[in-house]
């Protein structure tokens, strides 16, 4: 079994498993956008091929290699080998790398590329993509009127779709929320007011769909005319050689079409380049509060194979060839370059990034980016799970779909809402940040999902700041934790938030839909407890089974939780650092779980050790004797750490499951009173009431923070 090597989004793909198959690269040069009947698809080549034996036998192959590789398993012995020439003085790294398991490999692995820094918590909270392309300051009325639409979520972030030097990010900030800034790397040539329209000298428009819809630069411009008058930023970054050029170092820069305007590319390859761009273009956008990024435009397929670029690390190459593979890469080392120049904050801590980028190389992640593609068939959990899937494996933590180009097609009673409805369920978990068009604000179904979404955000950071510190994917294919388990390898339609939280999303090519009350999830042999329906499963055996796939009428994922699981969760309505719900299914094994809270929006958790944790321990004991019952022992350990704000106290409302019907239940020796309903819970300060299906929920007091507590019921 072999799995891995990034992702090329294919709605043909069948299977993970690469044997007997032959990766190429998406084009000449490495990743590129693929024209499809779905519009233009992007893709990852990420050089790590895991292989999975009996058992938990692994190995991986790691080619320590930027320019595109072909890696053809069709026939044995497997070769792996460049697309193009190889330099007479060069030769190919690469790295084998073993371990007692799949996990222990790819934590070896993100040890020699890079693990990925925790991003700013606004990633884990939902964000909303404007399709009007608000201008100014109308983007920070959009914001505010996103958050009166949800009020039981803290926090609603805005992708905008203009230029981001007229974006108030300050403005956004202080309405307790942030906007997304976009960013190309191309450069008009061109004022947009000295071009006549595209129609006059192009038939077609112009570029259509982004970066490299049209690859022709030599029709890009008019053949009569006033003489169009050049933008200063061009004439600037020319005059410093800080464009790529058209094929040799003194040559003019290469001129492309992008969007419909004729345009040249920032050379990233050059360090120099990265910061003096920065400083004109980014700078000011960033210096008012943008810390999310939207790269798009990283696939430099439009430019000629003669290309040339000024490089670094290869004095004698400076190729499309060398380079096309790697130029994402290099824009996202230019812009952690340019933004760490300063600290932003006082005693040295400096704000925290998030990019969000098409294509990339190894190693990406370690400069805080994550990968944004477009999803290639918006009802097929099959394809983008497989997608998912290989880009886990391959070491991206953060990965992202979005079907906003699709929206034409869109209408609250079209043919088109199921699929779209299907595709929030599918993704409202697996994608991070969560990008939901503004289209879908005042559907129920998208509120139902947002809202569960921001619940689960406490669990979701902690796991960041796990994968951080271990290298373990925040969202791994099922094989992942069950390699072992000979079905879980070919699933590629569930997937494991963390070591307890099982999300499937269908099977087959259509996934959920809107007629399908239940969907087939594909179960590891264990004890799990179904996160909405209410139930224990018991699986005696691996194997599929049919769960619900709606709640409240609407699609939802089906959630199972693992025994042991301990996920803390956000009540809606309520703040955090006051109360803090606990989800825990008991099993018979001890369990614990470690919760990260920081500022959310500097490095001090790193560079000064500004973060706290707080561990959950969970442990059911045998009864004392054969007439009594388990005693289920759940206890939060001190807190440990500092933060200058942290409150002393919080009151936490723990929910235990799957545990039959206990007659006490005591915390820190106390007996505590048993209420009738969860509505006269509410009413008092502490106690706890049992459902009769399996639920208990005890309601502390405000508890120190500062000393261990612990719940016991039995």
């Amino acid at each position: 079994y072999a799995a891995g090597l990034g992702a090329q989004l294919n709605p043909l793909a069948e299977g993970m498993n690469l044997l007997g198959k032959t990766f190429m690269p998406s084009g000449p040069h490495g990743p590129r956008l693929q024209a499809s009947e779905f519009g233009p698809l992007g893709s990852l080549q990420i050089p790590v091929c895991y292989f999975l034996g009996e058992g938990n036998k692994t190995a991986a192959f790691f080619m320590n290699e930027t320019r595109p590789l072909v890696w053809d398993f069709s026939s044995a012995p497997w070769t792996v080998s460049l697309a193009g020439p190889l330099n007479p003085d060069r030769s190919l790294a690469f790295f084998v790398i073993t371990g007692d398991d799949l996990p222990a490999v790819r934590r070896a692995f993100m040890d020699l590329v890079g693990r990925p820094p925790v991003p700013p918590r606004a990633v884990f909270m939902p964000w909303i993509v404007d399709t009007s392309g608000a201008p100014g300051r109308e983007a920070v009325v959009l914001l505010k009127n996103w958050k009166t639409r949800f009020p039981l979520i803290p926090f609603i972030g805005g992708l905008l779709r203009q230029n981001p030097r007229e974006l108030p990010f300050d403005e956004a900030a202080r309405a307790d929320g942030q906007l997304m800034a976009p960013e190309s790397p191309y450069v008009p040539v061109y004022t947009p007011e000295s071009l006549p329209p595209p129609e006059a000298g192009r038939e077609d428009g112009g570029a259509q769909g982004g970066a490299g819809a049209s690859p022709d630069s030599g029709e890009a411009l008019p053949t009569a005319g006033p003489a169009p008058v050049e933008t200063g930023f061009y004439q600037d970054l020319r005059r410093r050689g800080f464009l790529v050029k058209e094929s040799w170092d003194e040559g003019r820069p290469a001129v492309v079409d992008y969007e419909g305007r004729p345009s040249a590319l920032v050379d990233y390859s050059d360090p120099g380049a990265a910061t003096y761009w920065h400083s004109l273009d980014r700078a000011a956008s960033y210096e008012r509060g943008a810390r999310i990024f939207f790269f798009t435009g990283g696939e430099p397929e439009t430019a000629s194979p003669l290309s040339w670029y000024k490089g670094v690390s290869d004095p004698d190459s400076h190729s499309h060839y060398a380079w096309a593979n790697r130029y994402s890469l290099k824009w996202m080392e230019g812009f952690v370059l340019a933004t760490r120049q300063r600290p932003q904050f006082s005693g040295g801590a400096r704000a925290r990034h998030f990019l969000m980028v098409r294509t990339g190389m190894a190693g990406m992640g370690r400069h805080g980016a994550g990968v944004y593609t477009q999803d290639p068939a918006v009802g097929s959990a099959r394809v983008d799970g497989q997608a998912r899937s290989q880009s886990a494996l391959s070491g991206i933590d953060y990965y992202t779909t979005d079907v906003t180009q699709y929206l034409p097609s869109w209408k609250p009673d079209g043919p088109f809402r199921g699929l779209y409805e299907a595709w929030g369920a599918r993704n409202i978990l697996l994608n991070l940040p969560l990008l939901l068009p503004d289209v879908f604000i005042d559907e129920p179904w998208a509120k139902q999902l947002v809202e569960f979404k921001s619940t689960l955000e406490p669990y979701l950071y902690s796991l960041a700041h796990d994968s951080s510190r271990t290298g373990d994917p925040l969202v791994a294919p099922l094989l992942y934790g069950f390699q072992s388990d000979v079905g879980a390898r070919s699933r590629a339609t569930e997937f494991m938030l963390g070591p307890w939280m099982l999300v499937g999303g269908g099977t087959g090519g259509g996934g959920l839909s809107m007629d399908m009350e239940t969907v087939a999830v594909y179960v590891p042999e264990g004890r799990w407890y179904d996160y909405f329906a209410g139930e224990t499963l018991a699986a005696e055996k691996s194997g599929e089974q049919r769960r619900p796939g709606k709640f409240s009428g609407y699609l939802i994922p089906p959630v199972l939780l693992r025994e042991g699981a301990i996920v803390p969760t956000r009540r809606p309505g309520h703040s955090e650092s006051d109360e803090l719900q606990v989800k825990v299914f008991p099993g018979p094994d001890r369990s614990s779980f470690t919760m990260y809270e920081d500022d959310g929006q500097t490095d001090a958790w790193a560079s000064r050790g500004e973060v706290m944790t707080t561990e959950f321990e969970l442990q059911a004991l045998p009864p004392k004797d054969s007439s009594g019952s388990p005693e289920i022992r759940f206890t939060v350990k001190a807190r440990e750490g500092r933060s200058a704000d942290a409150a002393p106290s919080r009151r936490f409302v723990v929910e235990f499951l799957g545990i039959g019907n206990p007659g006490t239940a005591t915390l820190d020796g106390l007996v505590y009173d048993r209420t009738a309903s969860l509505e006269e819970l509410e009413l008092m300060d502490a106690g706890w009431t049992s459902r009769g299906t399996g639920t208990l929920v005890f309601k502390t007091p405000p508890l120190a923070l500062s000393l261990d507590h612990t719940v016991v019921v039995n």
